[in-house]
């Protein structure tokens, strides 16, 4: 099955994933598989639906740890298949962050 849909992150949502490590699944995933990754990246899961999944991620070893302990991020899912994310939620959500262009 070839999907067409587009994951639109802003540069925020996609660092703060990578400064916790967390899974950035391929559009169309099945909702298990990105559980079965969410668990094999130490997150701890705090909201489950057909359409959503906020998962909980520690920052230690992270450029973001002496600001959060923890970082949630958001997957969403039509018809249990991966479609958004993962976006910030929570405390994390008011990290700035601010870059400057280098000619």
């Amino acid at each position: 099955m070839k999907v067409e849909q587009q994951n639109p992150l802003k540069v925020k949502d996609a660092l703060i994933a990578t400064f916790v490590n967390a899974p950035k699944p391929q559009v169309g995933m099945l909702q298990e598989d990105v559980k079965n990754a969410l668990s094999s990246h130490s997150a701890v899961i705090l909201q489950q639906s057909e359409t959503l999944i906020v998962a909980r991620f520690n920052t230690k070893g992270s450029p973001i740890e002496s600001i959060y302990q923890n970082c949630d991020l958001e997957y969403h899912f039509s018809s249990l298949k991966f479609v958004l994310g993962p976006y910030v939620t929570g405390d994390c959500s008011s990290i700035v962050i601010e870059a400057t262009k280098v000619d």
